[in-house]
């Protein structure tokens, strides 16, 4: 196999290793320190590739929609950095 680059090319164990510790085919990437389409490849040709298309277990980002009522008691606040010192 040519590789211009000289690199090793990444075995069946690293990439189990790395779907193991991760929740997803991007993260798993990421651990390995390689592109996606280079983790994509060669977990394809093992037949590890996976992905986790509905985002089970990870975390999105929320963002609140504009006119969004924040329940906020300064008060509280107030009374509670006093109390800290700050």
């Amino acid at each position: 196999m040519d590789n211009p680059f000289q690199s090793k090319p990444l075995t069946e164990g690293q990439i189990k290793w790395a779907v193991k510790q991760t929740k997803s085919m991007t993260q798993a990437s990421k651990v390995l320190n390689v592109s996606y389409t280079t983790f994509k490849k060669y977990s394809s040709m093992y037949g590890l590739f996976k992905p986790n298309q509905e985002g089970k277990g990870i975390p999105k980002r929320r963002s609140m929609k504009k006119g969004t009522d924040i329940n906020f008691d300064l008060d509280s606040w107030i009374n509670t950095t006093r109390e800290m010192g700050l």
